[in-house]
């Protein structure tokens, strides 16, 4: 996030700092798509994430 947090401080604003919580809901969703073999940011069986 480096790079991006120099460009944000450069247009003055606040920067971008880590959410593991949406580290996590990523994670899952690639090892998902992996594992059924598909590509898309809606699962293909579970419900839409709405708020992290």
């Amino acid at each position: 996030m480096d790079p991006v947090n120099l460009e944000r401080e450069a247009k003055g604003c606040a920067p971008l700092v880590p959410n593991h919580r949406l580290d996590t809901a990523a994670d899952d969703q690639a090892h998902s798509m992996a594992e059924r073999n598909f590509f898309n940011h809606v699962h293909p069986t579970k419900p839409i994430l709405r708020n992290v």
